[in-house]
């Protein structure tokens, strides 16, 4: 596919100035989609959609899908609490961070 073919097959794809999508529309608007759509299902004979408000932190989320806690101090096992996220400080740095002496001479 050479450039311009690819160009002409993204902008087949941009909507013209002013044109109102159909997910906008009707049933799917937002203010009638919590309303229709349960008796659009029940019609249609779908399985009713159940979303469970259990609002899960970044913790409890690490914990359920890697068995990891991040907020326990991988070096003494303590609780921590988190302040700030420090990306790319290797494992072997993380003394400079940690309150105990012991790791001071490393």
């Amino acid at each position: 596919m050479t450039p311009f073919e690819f160009i002409a097959a993204v902008i087949q794809h941009i909507p013209d100035k002013g044109f109102r999508l159909i997910r906008y529309y009707g049933f799917l608007s937002n203010r009638l989609r919590g309303a229709c759509l349960p008796i659009i299902r029940r019609l249609l004979n779908l399985p009713q959609i159940i979303l469970a408000n259990t609002a899960s932190s970044f913790a409890q989320c690490m914990q359920q899908s890697f068995n990891f806690d991040p907020l326990k101090c991988i070096l003494c096992g303590a609780n921590m609490k988190l302040a700030r996220i420090r990306l790319g400080v290797p494992a072997n740095q993380l003394y400079r961070f940690h309150d105990i002496g012991l790791w001071t001479n490393l």
